[in-house]
């Protein structure tokens, strides 16, 4: 008598709806992005040297309403979504242009291969009207624990805008060899999602002075990335 496990079928049954869902709002993400006057929007960046594309929550209603409203209601799972399109995208114009091409026979024909070219991290920002999710700071109830909302209110005090280090990149005199860094972001939304190529894995809490040898290491701060904090 033949017995069949019907465990496991069971607990896929329970998962795939949602990575089923996860999937089908990627694509639709891709094609929103994929439109010829939102490439223009991501040139426009490009050419003022901007890191933060904005990007309108009205305009993605009136084009996909189940999308937006995934936004609100999924912020981790959608910026991360939103931002690792843009990425790609990006990366497919500057191939295309030649730039990324160029960039890589350059760092080929430095001396050292293993010192780390500095890169540039792009993000998203949503704009427009959030409707219910729209809000004063009192209006921060519990029931928007999770969401994407839009808070108005007026600024009575603020601390001064900080660096705060992203990656840090060292170079080590005696090994002539460079060595970078990456450092947890937990404000970061887009970091928190659990299939973001940009997460950091094991981050690093403390800035390094030496190596695992003891080498003394140099702090190349011009190739280090910050953010506004």
């Amino acid at each position: 008598m033949q017995m069949i496990d019907t465990s496991g079928a069971a607990d896929n049954q329970v998962a795939n709806p949602a990575s089923l869902q996860k999937e089908v709002f990627k694509q639709r993400v891709t094609e929103f992005m994929s439109k010829t006057a939102f490439r223009k929007d991501i040139k426009s960046m490009l050419g003022k040297q901007g890191q933060r594309l904005n990007v309108s929550i009205d305009d993605l209603r009136r084009q996909d309403p189940d999308l937006a409203k995934y936004v609100t209601k999924n912020p981790i799972d959608a910026v991360s979504m939103f931002e690792g399109e843009l990425d790609r995208t990006i990366k497919e114009m500057l191939d295309d242009s030649g730039k990324g091409v160029n960039s890589e026979k350059q760092a080929a024909n430095t001396n050292d291969k293993a010192f780390p070219t500095k890169t540039k991290r792009f993000y998203i920002n949503f704009e427009g009207n959030f409707g219910r999710n729209h809000v004063t700071p009192r209006g921060l109830k519990a029931n928007l624990v999770n969401q994407l909302v839009s808070v108005r209110g007026i600024v009575t005090r603020m601390g001064l805008v900080k660096p705060m280090i992203q990656t840090s990149v060292h170079y080590c005199e005696a090994t002539k060899k460079g060595e970078i860094r990456h450092y947890d972001d937990n404000t970061n939304l887009a970091e928190m999602g659990a299939d973001n190529p940009n997460k950091s894995t094991g981050g690093s809490e403390h800035f390094p002075v030496k190596d695992k040898d003891g080498n003394t290491l140099t702090h190349e701060y011009g190739y280090c990335l910050y953010k506004d904090s």
